[in-house]
């Protein structure tokens, strides 16, 4: 997947519970350590952003249903803003 992706300038991951699945972090790490410009949403929990702290932009939606994907691609695209905040605290982040 790293080398599909090093001919795009921008990526955009969707990871679930990458703390359990190791091999989502690694990706995303990898994207990242190859300068491949790569925003992260973890797509159910935001533990996961523990995962890949150089990322330079991540989300979180807590939900894979269309309507939350929806508002993460319209937010992503600069057509709404990221308005909410994390019930949780992220160490370092």
């Amino acid at each position: 997947m790293v080398e599909q992706a090093a001919g795009y300038s921008q990526i955009i991951a969707g990871t679930i519970n990458a703390l359990d699945h190791p091999g989502q972090a690694a990706l995303v790490n990898r994207l990242l350590e190859n300068g491949i410009s790569t925003a992260v949403a973890a797509l159910r929990a935001p533990f996961d952003l523990l995962s890949f702290p150089a990322a330079p932009l991540y989300a979180c939606t807590y939900s894979i249903q269309p309507p939350a994907l929806q508002a993460l691609a319209e937010a992503l695209l600069g057509r709404i803003t990221f308005t909410g905040t994390l019930p949780v605290a992220i160490p370092g982040a």
